[in-house]
């Protein structure tokens, strides 16, 4: 017997929404949702009750003062990935730009090592959160315990210009493969915001919408874990604005909420066998000079559960957990961040309760997701108009299993 469960979102008018996914059984999925600090750590392994979404999987970040003394991981950090490895959930730690581990091999690497260090040191000369040995005393240190473990690393290489970027994750990804093959095990790596896909129309303007260097780039890096920057952007207000008569949104927060989900079933339809899709969520992410209203919570929490049964496998919150309570969505009207940068504050509570929510609105649809195969369907553009779901306002995702 095959069953079909579909949710739908319309946004014809600016009034009109809808988020009509039906309720089944929940039941636990250890997908891969992974969130930013290690305030987890340190509570679980003080036997407290944490604040913070239990089904959540905090990732140590390997950068600025998160590394504790001589760049080893310091015990919120062990506590952290001590507590993952016995609950038998997904552990991984997050690797930025100043942590690009200097690697020794072929002729072609050691060219792109020398390449990396030239354009950091002139982006950040002297900056104390440079600090290039630090993954190898960290890998070292989760490789010699017989208490953690790895799973994933995940980078956010920004050094400031595309070639140096992508020499960078390179470099991550030869590293983390010399450990792998030294007994650290199978550890996928993925990179923001890298994803398969040379024909994506989310672009904010149609020049963007070629992307086969990136494309080819993910499929050619080594890289086993798609991840798109599934946020919603103001820029996607262009989506209304600026594209030609017959590829428009019907309004912009159409767009607004179209175009990270198509940003998503691209990088699903363009997957290798055997990756992983985990995109990057966030609320709502504010562009000078692209005015528009932020979406409702409603638009955001209706996108998450598009996102799962369009293919993700989990998720990630790039927003630190802080002390704060779960008071539910805390804000001052009904949209959430006003202003993205503001909110990347430790212990605020608009992080906390974000995550919350995403996790509930991932977690409602666990029931879905069991023993038997199951296949992700969705909306698609028709074979002649590529623009006709964006056009229309109306996306539809679901599954069949059975």
């Amino acid at each position: 017997m095959r069953v079909l469960i579909i949710a739908c979102f319309v946004c014809l008018t600016t009034m009109a929404t809808g988020n009509c996914q039906q309720g089944f059984e929940l039941k636990f999925n250890a997908a891969a949702n992974l969130e930013v600090g290690a305030s987890l750590g340190a509570r679980a392994c003080n036997s407290k009750r944490p604040k913070y979404p239990p089904a959540v999987n905090p990732m140590p970040h390997l950068a600025h003062n998160y590394a504790g003394k001589n760049g080893r991981l310091h015990g919120e950090e062990v506590c952290t990935l001590e507590f993952l490895k016995k609950a038998g959930r997904p552990s991984a730690i997050y690797v930025r730009t100043g942590i690009v581990p200097e690697v020794q091999g072929s002729n072609e690497i050691n060219e792109l090592n020398a390449l990396y260090s030239k354009a950091i040191n002139k982006a950040f000369p002297d900056h104390p959160t440079v600090d290039r040995q630090k993954l190898r005393k960290v890998l070292d240190q989760i490789r010699d315990s017989r208490t953690m473990s790895l799973d994933y690393v995940f980078t956010d290489v920004e050094v400031g210009n595309r070639d140096s970027d992508r020499i960078g994750n390179r470099l991550v990804i030869e590293f983390v493969n010399s450990y792998r093959e030294s007994a650290l095990g199978p550890v996928k790596v993925g990179a923001y915001p890298h994803y398969p896909g040379a024909h994506d129309l989310s672009g904010n303007f149609p020049g963007n919408i070629d992307r086969t260097s990136d494309s080819e780039f993910y499929e050619a890096s080594g890289l086993t874990v798609a991840m798109p920057t599934c946020y919603p952007y103001s820029f996607y207000s262009s989506h209304k604005k600026h594209y030609p008569d017959g590829q428009r949104s019907p309004n912009e927060r159409c767009g607004l909420f179209w175009a990270p989900i198509h940003r998503l079933t691209v990088a699903y339809e363009s997957l290798p066998a055997g990756h992983e899709l985990i995109p990057w969520l966030s609320g709502f992410v504010p562009f000078r000079n692209y005015e528009m209203a932020p979406p409702t919570k409603a638009d955001l929490m209706a996108s998450v559960q598009h996102f799962r049964m369009r293919g993700a496998d989990g998720y990630i919150v790039l927003h630190l957990i802080g002390p704060a309570a779960e008071t539910g969505w805390f804000s001052n009207n009904e949209y959430w961040i006003k202003d993205y940068n503001n909110n990347r504050v430790l212990g605020n509570d608009d992080n906390v309760s974000y995550a919350a929510d995403v996790e509930r609105q991932w977690s409602e649809l666990n029931g879905m997701f069991g023993d038997q195969p199951t296949t992700h369907l969705f909306s698609r553009a028709s074979e002649e108009d590529e623009f006709s779901e964006k056009r229309s306002g109306i996306l539809f995702s679901g599954l069949r299993y059975g």
